[in-house]
């Protein structure tokens, strides 16, 4: 059955190419949706950009007119017309709805829906939850535009599990170093035995003893069979990984661009994902040289974001976003006593001086040297287009407000020699126009789970290690849904 798919100007803002994503069917652009994409021609960053692609896709066709035009049916490479309706004008509405862009769009929905007799023929297709509920009030049927989600929560892809296995097994695994995949059980929250889907590639597996639970061991799928992760004693920078979650980000963290060129990292606050991304970063360029620098971006930093009419050099206009980095610092850096103090340097000896140092200008003065030295530097995601990132590790801290789009841009940006670093929480998204399934991060962690080049983690609620209240909070008001 041919379907005809009435697109609204969200889907296209949203991404251009919706224009071709519904094969041999028919799409149709009511007269509005052009008028509202004019609207948006001049707008800033990624907004503006799509409205400017789809009128150049737009404007191609009417220029071809070997395969039609755009009022009767445009006929599309993938076996699909598009058109642009001019009419329904007269279909009637509900009264007490405004004339807004939103009520034409429905009206040429219900103007074709009473032309067909196929009700389920017609379908709307809208980001906007509210216009698909109107839709749903007039009988039409209405999908968000699914090109670019990821799944629900429940759906999403964790990166680990927890199994079980009798302790003997375990033993073998510290002699052996692997362990086969059918000696692994796995239970619900009730305690009963579940078969659950097929382990992901690269994905890290809790094991457990049946008799003891104590006894464990840390593992992770090679696509093959488990294997016991070496060197889980690394502490970058003296940071001591607290629990499952930060052991196993902290193995994907320091592996080598080679095996691990993306990492994925996902948790509520207080987690210690920014924490444990720097302290492997440090130990990486400082201890070990294997990066030239980290390069730290911050997802409300938004590529579209323009931050020229702000005073000062870049730096400066970027310093507010620098703001966790050093307070991640102060923990990698504190534990000073409140009585140290620096000894005199050389130069002062000679002349007695009295040099002495409270533990928070010692503090301060450890977190200026990392940025004086150039260890690390951050820039505008703005400034990112059109680069190429070579000798970096790269850390994008809060990418849940980021697009799919943006997440891609800036992955793309990276050399052979680049490792990058995803992280955030995708229940504390600040971007109007993005919810848990449509955000950059769970794009990316959805599309990239069995990757051979990306490694993921998520963190449990349980595993917030900021502080009991923290944890706390995070139970009774996290925003899960």
């Amino acid at each position: 059955m041919i379907k005809t798919y009435i697109l609204d100007t969200n889907v296209l803002l949203h991404n251009p190419n919706a224009l071709f994503s519904f094969e041999d069917n028919n799409v149709i652009l009511p007269d509005v949706v052009i008028d509202e994409l004019d609207n948006h021609k001049r707008d800033k960053g990624e907004v503006g950009a799509n409205a400017r692609a789809t009128s150049r896709y737009l404007d191609r066709m009417r220029e071809d007119d070997k395969n039609g035009n755009l009022l009767d049916g445009y006929k599309m490479d993938n076996g699909g017309t598009l058109r642009i309706e001019m009419n329904c004008v007269d279909t009637k509405m509900p009264l007490s709805w405004k004339d807004t862009p939103d009520l034409r769009i429905l009206r040429v929905c219900r103007g074709l829906l009473e032309k067909t007799k196929d009700k389920e023929s017609i379908i709307l297709v809208s980001n906007d939850s509210y216009v698909r509920i109107k839709a749903s009030i007039l009988g039409i049927t209405a999908e968000e535009f699914l090109t670019e989600r990821a799944p629900s929560a429940e759906d999403l892809y964790q990166g680990r599990r927890t199994g079980y296995t009798n302790n003997e097994n375990i033993n073998i695994l510290y002699k052996k170093g692997i362990i086969d995949l059918e000696k692994i059980i796995y239970f619900d929250e009730d305690g009963e035995e579940i078969t659950l889907p097929p382990l992901t590639l690269n994905e890290y597996i809790l094991i457990k003893g049946l008799e003891n639970e104590k006894q464990s061991a840390l593992t992770i799928f090679d696509g093959k069979q488990l294997k016991l992760l070496e060197d889980t004693e690394y502490c970058p920078f003296d940071v001591i990984p607290k629990n499952v979650g930060q052991r196993f980000s902290v193995d994907a963290l320091r592996r080598n661009t080679d095996e691990a060129p993306l990492v994925i990292i996902k948790g509520p606050a207080g987690t210690g994902k920014t924490l444990l991304a720097l302290a492997v970063g440090l130990q990486k360029v400082v201890e070990e040289h294997e990066y030239r620098k980290i390069l730290y971006l911050r997802g409300n930093t938004k590529l579209d974001e323009d931050i020229g009419f702000l005073p000062g050099t870049e730096e400066e206009k970027m310093e507010w976003a620098l703001r966790p980095v050093r307070d991640n610092l102060e923990v990698i850096f504190g534990g000073i006593d409140k009585n140290e103090t620096m000894a005199p340097p050389k130069k002062f000896k000679e002349y007695d001086y009295k040099y002495k140092m409270s533990s928070e200008d010692l503090l301060k003065d450890k977190c200026d040297e990392i940025f004086d030295r150039g260890y690390i530097s951050i820039e505008a995601i703005a400034h990112m287009r059109g680069r190429s990132i070579a000798g970096n590790y790269v850390i994008i801290d809060e990418a849940q407000n980021l697009t799919p789009k943006q997440v891609r841009t800036l992955i793309s940006r990276a050399s052979k020699d680049t490792k990058i670093v995803l992280m955030g929480d995708p229940y504390q998204i600040d971007h109007p126009f993005l919810d848990f399934r449509t955000n950059g991060l769970c794009f990316a962690a959805d599309r990239m789970a069995g990757s051979e080049k990306a490694f993921q983690v998520s963190f449990i609620d349980e595993e917030c290690e900021r502080s009991e209240l923290s944890l706390e909070v995070s139970k009774r008001m996290g925003d899960k849904y």
